[in-house]
């Protein structure tokens, strides 16, 4: 399966080098977004696609942003080293995100460049993986602040774990129900969205209680799981 890659910048600098670009990334990744760059308002701050037309601003960008989480790496186009304000902000979504983004270009802004890896060829691209877990860190943090307020900070670590079980037993019983196995007690109103909810709450709250960062235990399983995957082909 091909490499997912969305691309980022100043679209209305150098059109010329950005179809180069495009046309480049397309032959050896799968283009998530842009997925075309024949711009019907080229000149305008906010270009966009006759697919776009009819779209707000707040849609296009969601549909992009959408598009980096489902990434595996962001394409940044930065001719003359110059990056704007929404490049920028998309930029510093992947980083959050741990996608990991390149540029061939020699970037002005030093924090940008802190961030963004050079490289010489789309074709260099390297094959590894970043921070994948960054984006638990979000969930966790909020977890930790929601645990705080309703007095559940305190609970040890066993009595959570006891409680993650029994959500487990309760998830199967919704795996149960949605696949339309029958039981004699019948499942009520058991929801599958609210048990899966359930067990990862539980189980932020339960690495909250030890003090781990899932952000940081997840990117370096996977990272040894990336290197497995590679040694076993």
């Amino acid at each position: 399966m091909s490499k997912k890659v969305v691309i980022v910048g100043s679209f209305r600098k150098n059109p010329k080098k950005l179809k180069a670009i495009h046309q480049k990334l397309g032959k050896l990744y799968e283009v998530l977004s842009p997925d075309d760059i024949e711009f019907i308002n080229p000149a305008d701050d906010f270009v966009r696609t006759q697919q776009e037309v009819d779209l707000d601003v707040n849609t296009i960008e969601e549909n992009h942003l959408d598009a980096i989480r489902r990434a595996s790496f962001v394409w940044l186009f930065a001719p003359d080293g110059y990056v704007g304000t929404s490049a920028a902000f998309e930029v510093g979504f992947a980083h959050a995100l741990g996608v990991p983004i390149y540029t061939d270009s020699v970037l002005n802004d030093e924090m940008l460049q802190s961030i963004v890896t050079d490289t010489v060829e789309v074709e260099s691209v390297p094959s590894i993986v970043h921070r994948p877990g960054n984006g638990i860190a979000a969930l966790q943090e909020y977890y930790k602040r929601a645990a705080d307020e309703r007095g559940w900070a305190n609970e040890s670590a066993r009595d959570t774990m006891l409680l993650l079980t029994e959500e487990i037993g309760e998830l199967a019983r919704a795996i149960r129900k949605t696949t339309n196995l029958k039981r004699d007690e019948g499942y009520g109103d058991i929801s599958l969205m609210d048990e899966l909810a359930d067990v990862q709450l539980y189980l932020v709250h339960l690495a909250n209680g030890l003090n781990v960062s899932l952000a940081e235990s997840v990117s370096q399983k996977e990272r040894k799981n990336d290197v497995r995957h590679k040694t076993s082909k």
